[in-house]
């Protein structure tokens, strides 16, 4: 048997385009895992330790949530497919854009209903109060704190390009994982906030990818 060992080298791991959803019983109970650990030993002391930081750090991490407001891309992008596909005309690029235009906003529906029923609240009230307590079909923002929408959508935009632009899947992934922890950093919510964010907004991506795939070729 001959092995081509200079092929092989040149071989790069890359996931597939729903592998969180391949592997969903496995990647379930990892971040399950990761969240409650998070929210029993992580999220109270690091909240504190990020609120202690300068300002111009949470101006910075701020920032970096801010570009993803999940309205603005919900508007945004149905607006980009609707220019190259009636404008340009361009048929196969602006199915990639509707793909995405379709995750992302599907993706925060689902954040929405999640952080409505579940009612968990946020560091603001933690650092005002002394306590994080869940207030089940809460209408205050306070207590819609888990999942983070900031990182669903930026998980569901990262996993979406991801998808569709398969030569540079990995560094859109990575990416997306660095960003979607810029809400924790600015206090804006907890680390298991993004951790669950980071996994309802992959896999409702994901999701949605397999779904569109089945009906018209990206």
């Amino acid at each position: 048997m001959i092995i081509d060992f200079k092929n092989f080298r040149k071989k790069k791991f890359s996931p597939s385009s729903t592998f969180l959803l391949d592997h969903i019983k496995i990647t379930s109970v990892i971040f399950l895992v990761l969240i409650i650990g998070s929210s029993l030993f992580l999220d109270k002391p690091l909240a504190l330790c990020f609120n202690s930081f300068p300002a111009v750090f949470h101006e910075l991490f701020g920032f970096f949530s801010k570009l993803f407001c999940p309205i603005a891309w919900s508007l945004i992008l149905p607006t980009v497919f609707f220019y190259i596909r009636f404008l340009m005309r361009k048929e196969k690029k602006s199915r990639k854009v509707w793909y995405v235009s379709l995750a992302i906003p599907l993706s925060v529906l689902l954040c929405k209903i999640l952080a409505l029923v579940i009612g968990k609240a946020n560091p603001e009230w933690f650092f005002f109060h002394g306590e994080t307590p869940f207030r089940f079909l809460q209408w205050n923002r306070s207590f819609h704190s888990f999942p983070s929408i900031t990182a669903v959508t930026i998980a569901a935009f990262a996993a979406s390009l991801a998808a569709v632009f398969s030569n540079f899947r990995l560094p859109l992934l990575f990416a997306g994982l660095a960003f979607s922890f810029a809400p924790a950093l600015a206090t804006n919510c907890f680390l298991s906030d993004s951790l669950a964010g980071i996994y309802v907004g992959s896999i409702a991506a994901q999701w949605v990818f397999r779904k569109v795939r089945r009906e018209i070729s990206i």
